[in-house]
């Protein structure tokens, strides 16, 4: 399963397991936030009181590589963002930079 590298930038929530803000930019460097449950971005035993930012990965539902016309590798990713308490939708599709991915979790 290939993941999208985020920074978790804050805490957002101590319903259990924990819920943290992740940010990341887009391929036009347009910045993109959500919150997630701490377990699904990161292995670390993150909490209100840890030091911000760190980073994590959202786990990617679905990936198409393009290039855009400045011969770019892009990749057209789709994240789940259903448990997400900003998101009103299942899954949010972005066009990212394909370096902005990961094949594991690290």
């Amino acid at each position: 399963m290939p993941f999208l590298r985020v920074g978790i930038v804050g805490f957002a929530g101590e319903s259990f397991p924990g819920f943290v803000h992740c940010a990341f930019a887009d391929a036009s460097g347009k910045e993109h936030t959500f919150i997630e449950k701490i377990p699904v971005v990161t292995t670390l035993d993150l909490w209100s009181d840890s030091t911000y930012p760190q980073p994590g990965m959202a786990p990617c539902t679905g990936v198409e590589t393009l290039q855009d016309g400045s011969h770019r590798s892009l990749a057209l990713v789709s994240i789940d963002v259903k448990h997400s308490m900003e998101s009103p939708y299942d899954s949010a599709q972005f066009i990212v930079l394909e370096s902005q991915l990961s094949s594991d979790w690290t």
